[in-house]
């Protein structure tokens, strides 16, 4: 995995993998995974979850259109959340207190 997300509410952990170009979920003890995404992926990297709101938020690298995307944590409501201007989008973290999605390019 690239990157790892952990909802500590429901106690399932989300990650990305840019080798199969995928977002997973399964509970912390590594029962019922499944796959959220594996659809207009290209190389998805960090992922970061907003349990209080039910988001998740992740970024792919891909060279000829990165993006920043969120979803419900179930997988609904996917979402492009930012596709201009991004450089290839290497961090994301969420600050709960003010509601802001922060990223650093590489």
């Amino acid at each position: 995995p690239e990157g790892i997300a952990i909802d500590h509410m429901s106690r399932n952990m989300y990650w990305t993998d840019s080798i199969l170009d995928r977002i997973e979920v399964s509970r912390l003890d590594g029962s019922q995974r499944r796959v959220l995404f594996d659809n207009d992926l290209i190389n998805p990297r960090p992922i970061v979850a907003d349990p209080a709101n039910g988001y998740l938020y992740w970024a792919d690298w891909n060279r000829d259109g990165p993006k920043i995307e969120r979803s419900s944590m179930d997988g609904s409501d996917r979402t492009a959340l930012v596709q201009d201007g991004l450089g290839l989008p290497n961090a994301l973290t969420f600050d709960p207190q003010s509601r802001q999605l922060c990223w650093a390019d590489a």
